[in-house]
């Protein structure tokens, strides 16, 4: 038996290729705290994130996902004080 040697061949995506790229981002925030007992408060968080999706030439993967420059997550936080 032989084995077979791994293929970078990705079917309809084509051939694996490396990118890499420096970039700036950043990112900003609130947090709303809800207090519900002396040392237990809960609330919503909400995060802006600012990356920048300049195109990176023939390689620009950011266009064919559908990658917008500000991601917004929205999430609940629960803080517990000692």
């Amino acid at each position: 038996m032989t084995s077979a040697s791994p293929s970078t061949d990705f079917g309809p995506y084509g051939p694996e290729q490396a990118i890499t790229r420096n970039t700036i981002g950043g990112v900003a925030g609130v947090d709303l705290g809800i207090k519900v007992t002396h040392g237990v408060s809960v609330g919503p968080t909400f995060r802006a994130h600012f990356i920048s999706r300049s195109r990176l030439g023939d390689n620009d993967i950011s266009s064919g996902l559908g990658l917008g420059a500000v991601v917004i997550r929205v999430c609940g936080t629960v803080r517990v004080a000692f």
